[in-house]
């Protein structure tokens, strides 16, 4: 019973204490002006562009391409698969990207493992799936 009395003199002090419980709401922020709203504007959609690639991998585009020569940078000139030095060529992964190279889309390669690359692949491939060749 006591308890009962505590809870009803607590319920009662905080009603009367002179401030609401009952929280009070600030004013409505101010609309955003119709100007301020960004829209997306319209964009025809974009066309694939189709690349020739024999004209491409013989252009100043693909030679000065910063992704290849990254990656020739970083193997050191030499080829990523047995390490040898002997005319390392750049093997395109993929060509899905062809004209916008990712990193990962292209390795360097020696002569030796890049014919063998092609000829494990067939001829024609899309993309070639990660080759680890050992020696032989």
């Amino acid at each position: 019973m006591e308890w009962i009395v505590l809870i009803i003199i607590v319920i009662f002090a905080t009603s009367h204490s002179g401030s609401s419980s009952t929280p009070t709401r600030s004013a409505p922020p101010e609309p955003i002006p119709d100007y301020a709203t960004p829209r997306k504007s319209w964009s025809p959609p974009l066309k694939k562009v189709t690349i020739n690639y024999d004209t491409y991998i013989t252009s100043d585009e693909w030679y000065e391409n910063p992704v290849r020569k990254l990656r020739v940078h970083k193997a050191d000139g030499k080829c990523e698969l047995c390490s040898s030095n002997n005319h390392p060529e750049v093997h395109h992964i993929t060509y899905e990207n062809l004209g916008k190279e990712e990193y990962s889309d292209i390795i360097l390669l020696c002569r030796e493992c890049h014919e063998h690359t092609h000829k494990v692949a067939g001829k024609g491939a899309k993309s070639y799936p990660p080759i680890r060749r050992t020696n032989g």
